[in-house]
């Protein structure tokens, strides 16, 4: 499996850190955006320039979709985000987790 960083930086200060890893399905390839952070205090502007670079990247690696795993919250970010093609994200289903417990 092969990760991909991605880094924007705005007057040489690192304002957001993404990583990406292509997925293959049976039918398509899929590029799932497995983290992304805003070190500016949650401004997601640079995030937008940043989505537009890794869309392009999906693209030209022939993935028919970009799919991130997140907290439910993420839905109000990305409803707000368009493709370069007016796409737009969908949540398609929450993933839950539990928190075991070990003995030491």
């Amino acid at each position: 499996m092969v990760t991909r960083p991605y880094t924007i930086n705005e007057e040489k200060v690192t304002v957001n850190v993404s990583v990406t890893r292509i997925n293959h399905y049976a039918n398509h390839k899929s590029l799932h955006l497995v983290t992304t952070t805003s070190t500016n205090g949650g401004k997601w502007d640079a995030y937008k320039y940043a989505h537009h670079v890794i869309e392009d990247y999906a693209r030209q690696q022939g993935c028919r979709r970009i799919e991130m795993y997140g907290r439910k919250g993420w839905s109000k970010i990305l409803n707000k985000l368009k493709g370069s093609q007016g796409e737009t994200y969908k949540e398609t289903y929450v993933v839950h987790s539990m928190e075991l417990e070990n003995e030491i």
